[in-house]
């Protein structure tokens, strides 16, 4: 192992340099995706504030970060060490026409400070009063409810960074925050489609109210249950209405289920084996309907018979018992015995799905 110079610059065991830098944090780090082109400082200025604090040296740009005085050299090295560095990250995440009128500032608070007058806009009053107002004016309609929440919260970010505060109470800070809070959940609810108001009334009666993001989810899970349960109605219909279509869907099913009950031993529909009047005969205390008494009935090509009864319009003849039918075969049969052509074609069926024994059918 060297000495002097060459000692300055042994690795130790964690990685680091005996100044603490890591050995990923050279002067070539590319702190965001996209450089400071002179148009995109809220954005920019953002990243560099996460990349910067993330890495524990946050204070050299905001000016928590004092140097130490010239007595404690070591620190002193340190503390320069570290406000070059920083220095070099911000002017390397600058576009080459940027960078050139702020790499020469001695440290690296005078580069963002000067970053930030140069291009930032302040709180720019037209600006706010647009962002919020948009804010109210965002509706769903018929979107997708995560299209319309990121619309929302994107416009709720750039407000952020057109209004900077400054609290020197802690408590007061974490009530104005709550404030905020509580404004934008009234702003997302206020937006939702008129069909979530029922998840819309639950959320409005909690005390105290959720997070924005507690309420976003909650309503998530709402319309992702609407969308399973009725798909392609539910998103426009209130969630009273849902439950009542739900409701007859399933009644309906039932019914469409009984109806396509097949027997296995006659193939027809309507009922099962078990209940086959073909197997089993009628029940004890079966009765016809009204309209559907079983009988039989003649069809005539001529519009009346020989007793003169006229047929119906549908070319049906009245119902007739079986003493008529007699009587009207043994006509027949004399009629046929004496040579004589027949002056009426009959067919003779019998209402109904069965034919017993003592059935007749021509």
């Amino acid at each position: 192992m060297g000495s002097g110079a060459e000692a300055d610059l042994k690795i130790t065991p964690n990685g680091g340099t005996p100044l603490g830098l890591s050995s990923a944090e050279g002067a070539s780090l590319v702190l965001v995706s996209e450089k400071f082109n002179g148009t995109n400082y809220r954005e920019w200025a953002q990243s560099v504030r996460l990349a910067v604090g993330g890495r524990g040296k946050l204070g050299l740009i905001s000016g928590t970060s004092k140097p130490p005085d010239a007595s404690d050299s070591a620190a002193l090295v340190k503390w320069e060490t570290d406000n070059s560095l920083v220095a070099s990250w911000l002017v390397n995440s600058m576009t080459p026409q940027i960078r050139r009128s702020f790499m020469f500032l001695p440290t690296a608070r005078d580069i963002w400070d000067a970053v930030k007058e140069s291009y930032s806009d302040g709180e720019d009053g037209a600006r706010i009063y647009d962002l919020k107002t948009r804010s109210w004016q965002i509706k769903q309609g018929e979107r997708d409810l995560t299209e319309f929440w990121l619309e929302l919260v994107s416009v709720w970010q750039e407000i952020d960074l057109n209004i900077e505060t400054e609290w020197s109470c802690p408590s007061d800070a974490a009530r104005y925050k709550r404030l905020i809070e509580d404004e934008r959940v009234f702003q997302f609810l206020a937006g939702l489609h008129q069909s979530l108001d029922d998840v819309r009334s639950r959320i409005l009666a909690r005390s105290p109210l959720p997070s924005t993001r507690d309420a976003f989810a909650e309503v998530r899970r709402e319309a992702s249950r609407r969308k399973v349960m009725l798909p392609g109605i539910s998103s426009t219909l209130p969630s009273s209405e849902v439950s009542a279509l739900v409701s007859r869907q399933s009644d309906q099913g039932q019914k469409e289920s009984r109806g396509k009950v097949v027997c296995e031993h006659c193939r027809k529909t309507g009922h099962s084996k078990d209940k086959c009047w073909d197997l089993h005969g009628k029940p004890p205390d079966w009765k016809p309907r009204k309209g559907k008494s079983r009988g039989y009935q003649t069809t005539s090509d001529s519009t009346s018979d020989k007793s003169g009864s006229a047929p119906d319009k549908s070319g049906t003849l009245p119902i007739i018992d079986k003493d008529q039918l007699n009587k009207l075969l043994e006509m027949l049969h004399s009629l046929q015995s004496n040579q004589s052509p027949p002056s009426h074609n009959a067919s003779v069926a019998k209402q109904g799905s069965l034919i017993g024994e003592d059935d007749w059918q021509c």
